[in-house]
């Protein structure tokens, strides 16, 4: 639930600092004999490439909670194998008497 909500909040962010990004691009690209003709095209490229770093530093949180939620599903996935694992093996070996001594496999059986 964690995950959900707060990607939910970073996807509804970039989609706002996304917009004023290509309204600048567009006003750029529609005005640019007026933006020249005032000299004011350093006033647009500043604005510009801080929209743009706004918006690479939400892109960038989300590239962290993605990671976040790999991180968690991965370490999921081990402890369950792990358990997957020792509940299938630990009764033979805990309890031979319910399993018989033959139904073990030992490693002499592997070198005959």
């Amino acid at each position: 639930a964690l995950y959900r909500t707060t990607i939910r909040e970073l996807k509804r962010l970039e989609t706002t600092n996304k917009s004023p990004i290509y309204g600048l691009f567009s006003d750029a690209l529609t005005g640019t004999a007026t933006i020249r003709s005032f000299k004011v095209d350093a006033v647009f490229l500043t604005k510009g490439l801080d929209l743009l770093e706004r918006y690479q530093q939400i892109v960038y949180a989300g590239f962290g909670v993605h990671a976040w939620l790999q991180l968690r599903l991965q370490l999921l996935g081990a402890v369950l194998s792990a358990v997957m694992v020792l509940g299938a093996l630990l009764p033979c070996y805990l309890v031979p008497q319910i399993f018989g001594e033959d139904n073990l496999v030992l490693e002499e059986d592997f070198q005959k």
